[in-house]
């Protein structure tokens, strides 16, 4: 969670930003039948990857409320959420292979809507991010991928 001291923001701290019972709870009242039906265990390394993904990508607000660390926590189990369809970092979607042809010139290339339902959820979890005073966030173009 995050280390406060004197009501000013330290640092991340080592743990994940949220708990397995927390996310439980946030995905109980959403109705996630696929969050639900995870192992702890499986559940655990999804927050722990999603909390990895969000301490890399934006900066903690230096004084936070109670209300911004719930929003932070929430941001986490819905990027948890979104590990189950892959990595968050690195994520690449296949790309639709479109073909253009001009007199004798064929042209063939891939392309990737920006309009995704990853790019979609990751934006859900930004606003929420930014929401909660975190400054920050990726605008690299180019897919990372995860070791």
């Amino acid at each position: 969670m995050l280390t406060v001291g004197n009501g000013a923001l330290l640092t991340w701290g080592d743990d994940p930003l949220a708990t397995v019972e927390q996310a439980n709870a946030y995905a109980t009242a959403r109705k996630w039948a696929d969050w639900l039906a995870l192992d702890p265990a499986d559940a655990a390394v999804a927050i722990l990857d999603a909390s990895t993904f969000i301490k890399i990508s934006y900066r903690p607000p230096y004084c936070y409320t109670t209300a911004q660390a719930t929003m932070i926590q929430n941001a986490a189990i819905e990027a948890a959420r979104l590990t189950l369809s892959g990595p968050l970092i690195g994520a690449v979607e296949e790309p639709q292979v479109l073909r253009e042809k001009l007199k004798d010139l064929e042209t063939t290339y891939a392309e990737i809507k920006p309009g995704s339902t990853l790019n979609s959820r990751l934006a859900l979890v930004a606003a929420m991010l930014r929401a909660a005073g975190l400054s920050g966030g990726s605008t690299i173009n180019v897919p990372l991928r995860k070791a």
